[in-house]
C-alpha cells in the first residue's frame, strides 16, 4: 500500500521534457499537474507535520525517494485518503489489464478469421514463413502482419509472385 502512495506522490515531481540539443524544460502543464498534487497532499496533512513542512517549504521541483517515503508514512494515518488512492490505482490497473486482454482477444479473433487464407498458402505448397516475410516487407500489406488479419488480396499476390 505504501508503494501505491509513493507512486501517487511522485506526481509532485515536475516532469521534464527533452528537446534534442536545446536541453530540457518543464512545461506549464507539468508544473500545474505537480502543483495540483502538492495542494491535494498538503490538504490531507496536518500543518504541524514534517511532511507538510517538506512540501510547503521546498523550492525543489523534484522530491527525493526518502522525502516521498516520509510523506507517505504520514499520509498512511489518513485512512480515507489512502483508501481513495488505492481504489484509484486498482481501477487504473484493472482498466489497463482489460485493455490488454481486449487487444489479445482481437488478435486471436483476427488469427481465426485469417486461418482460411493461411490454409490457401499451405495448400499451394508454400511456406508460411515466406508469406509472413512477404507481407511484412510489403508496405501495402505490412499492417496485416502485425494485426494478424490477413486478406485474400495479399494471399493472391504472394501466390502469383512465386
Amino acid at each position: 500500500m505504501k508503494t501505491t502512495i509513493i507512486n501517487y506522490l511522485e506526481g509532485m515531481n515536475e516532469t521534464t521534457s527533452n528537446i534534442s540539443s536545446i536541453g530540457s524544460f518543464v512545461s506549464q502543464l507539468h508544473r500545474d499537474a505537480a502543483q495540483r498534487v502538492r495542494s491535494e497532499i498538503m490538504s490531507n496533512l496536518s500543518k504541524d507535520s514534517t511532511a507538510y513542512r517538506i512540501i510547503s517549504e521546498s523550492d525543489y521541483s523534484v522530491f527525493s525517494y526518502s522525502q516521498l517515503s516520509l510523506i507517505a508514512d504520514e499520509l498512511m494515518s489518513n485512512e480515507s485518503f489512502v483508501n481513495r488512492i488505492v481504489s484509484e490505482a486498482d481501477y487504473n490497473r484493472r482498466k489497463y489489464e482489460q485493455k490488454i486482454q481486449e487487444s489479445k482477444n482481437k488478435k486471436i479473433a483476427n488469427k481465426e478469421s485469417s486461418s482460411d487464407f493461411l490454409k490457401q498458402v499451405k495448400d499451394a505448397g508454400k511456406k508460411l514463413a515466406d508469406y509472413y516475410s512477404f507481407v511484412k516487407s510489403n508496405k501495402k500489406y505490412a499492417r496485416e502482419f502485425y494485426s494478424k488479419k490477413f486478406t485474400q488480396e495479399s494471399v493472391n499476390n504472394f501466390l502469383n509472385l512465386n
